[in-house]
């Protein structure tokens, strides 16, 4: 994304019916908040539209979990950038009243009203929270029968976890949270009280996030992925006194130097909902014959031999 101020430019203010929806006025109201923040980016700062998104939809994030976020600001902004932090300290300070129960994923909707066509072409779709609690679940299942893990998930140092198309973390929130609540349930069943599951537990996660990775094309996506799971831990209990940070990277996990094609690497399972390739301008020749095939390649689209006849819907 280009940093200079004229790249990108936003739509006016949407129309009710381009915001349509139960969301309609909050998202109204993140555009407003946007247009405002963007005219006054510090010169230098860094990716200014970039900043202009992130304080809009960080701002329900700050309202609905300021303790949380506070708790963990000193252990996130050591591993911000300039732009980053400035657009949480933003996000913190503003004062727009927005609604109380707003959904916590506003980035595609949000993306969608002030950018229709980066969107699209960025392939920014929010995965729902049920179908990421199904694929985790199956994932776990799959560990624990067929993998020998009794712990499935939840197994230490023997499981690592990519995201290559991160957008703000649905799938690493379940696995975070899914494992969280494996563990308590383990503790408590050994019998630790309260105070020695959450010892065990700010033991444990210093452990589990260099194993839990992400990699997000679009700097605001990237941004309120990090806030997300700075609040969930911070809800697990989390005291963030070891310095150990997210494993996150802004990027394209599509190119050459990407972690995703390091022979070497030790993830062991990716996991996610990538971009819809007909509508996605993220593709090089490398991607599209892992989806095509060729000689010498497979491809995914065929399986036994056979074509799989996908076809959008």
């Amino acid at each position: 994304m280009s940093t200079g101020r004229a790249s990108h430019r936003p739509c006016p203010l949407p129309s009710k019916r381009q915001a349509g929806g139960p969301l309609a006025p909050l998202i109204r109201a993140l555009v407003a908040i946007a247009h405002e923040v963007r005219d006054r980016v510090p010169p230098g700062l860094g990716p200014d539209d970039a900043a202009a998104q992130s304080v809009a939809c960080a701002v329900p994030l700050a309202q609905l979990h300021r303790q949380e976020l506070e708790r963990a600001l000193p252990w996130l902004h050591a591993q911000l950038s300039d732009w980053e932090q400035w657009s949480l300290q933003e996000s913190l300070r503003d004062s727009h009243p927005l609604a109380p129960n707003c959904a916590l994923h506003l980035y595609d909707t949000f993306l969608h009203a002030w950018q229709r066509d980066r969107r699209q072409r960025s392939g920014v779709f929010f995965t729902p929270q049920p179908i990421a609690d199904y694929l985790i679940a199956q994932i776990d299942r799959t560990l624990r029968a067929e993998f020998a893990l009794p712990q499935g998930i939840a197994a230490e140092s023997e499981i690592h976890f990519l995201d290559p198309a991160l957008g703000t973390g649905v799938f690493l929130l379940t696995v975070l949270d899914r494992i969280h609540r494996q563990l308590t349930d383990q503790w408590s069943a050994a019998g630790h009280d309260e105070s020695a599951r959450r010892r065990l537990w700010n033991a444990f996660v210093p452990r589990l996030l260099p194993r839990l990775a992400g990699i997000e094309i679009l700097p605001p996506a990237a941004l309120l992925a990090k806030l997300n799971l700075a609040i969930k831990l911070a809800q697990t209990g989390y005291d963030f006194a070891a310095p150990t940070p997210l494993n996150i990277t802004c990027g394209d996990a599509l190119q050459e130097k990407s972690k995703i094609r390091n022979p070497k690497s030790e993830i062991m399972i990716v996991l996610g909902n990538p971009p819809y390739s007909a509508l996605s301008t993220s593709a090089n020749p490398w991607i599209s014959r892992l989806v095509r095939g060729d000689d010498e390649i497979r491809g995914y689209v065929c399986a036994s031999d056979e074509r799989l006849g996908e076809r959008k819907t």
